[in-house]
């Protein structure tokens, strides 16, 4: 009896395992999960992290984030549990929005009333073809979050410096040759993409973005 409940045990474990196993985990350690009629987010062992609340979530995707709805509104989420309340293109802004996807609506030029919404933390703009960024791009110093990838921009303004909360910066994909000297003033970023540029060479102070994880070049 002994014997036959060790086995049932290992069976239960591997089952337990194998279920796990076919979740995706965001780093190897959220994944999405449904319950109760409610999203949430489990660890590798299956325990709740980020508690059974919404009505709709997807995963985490490459930066860190998860479009998720409670309550009728709509959320970035990122893995500290923050909720940034998500506007869905420039023309839904409002004050009190901190995130706004802005991606792959054919922009060829950076529309500059998102310049009136200082307090977004997150701002995603992929997919256009943005040349150039306004001069006054600098007042957006609560960015947390800035993903400029697959546009066409051929330089970054030297006022870049003053994003100093920015976090996550993704200007791969672009026609880049050069990096102005002042990115190298931004001390909090952690994820840096280059890729698919034409960029020859870093620049001279580029190890002091001394909190840098993760770089692709």
């Amino acid at each position: 009896k002994i014997q036959d409940q060790q086995t049932s045990l290992e069976d239960l474990n591997n089952l337990n395992k194998s279920i796990i196993g076919a979740f995706y985990f965001y780093d190897g350690k959220l994944a999405l999960a449904f319950k109760d009629k409610k999203y949430g987010f489990i660890d590798t062992l299956g325990t709740a992290k980020i508690e059974y609340k919404y009505d709709e979530a997807r995963p985490f995707d490459n930066y860190g984030l998860a479009r998720v709805k409670r309550n009728n509104r709509i959320f970035l989420l990122d893995t500290t549990k923050t909720e940034y309340l998500l506007a869905d293109g420039f023309s839904n802004l409002s004050k009190g929005m901190r995130a706004l996807d802005d991606r792959n609506k054919q922009y060829d030029k950076f529309p500059e009333k998102v310049l009136e919404f200082p307090g977004l933390k997150i701002l995603l703009m992929s997919g256009n073809y943005i040349r150039e960024l306004p001069a006054s791009f600098y007042t957006m110093i609560n960015l947390k979050v800035l993903a400029l990838n697959k546009n066409e921009l051929i330089s970054l303004p030297d006022s870049i410096n003053h994003l100093d909360t920015l976090a996550l910066l993704d200007i791969s994909e672009n026609r880049l040759s050069t990096l102005p000297p002042a990115l190298c003033q931004l001390k909090n970023l952690r994820d840096l993409y280059l890729s698919d540029n034409y960029i020859e060479n870093l620049l001279h102070d580029f190890f002091k973005l001394y909190n840098l994880t993760n770089l692709d070049l």
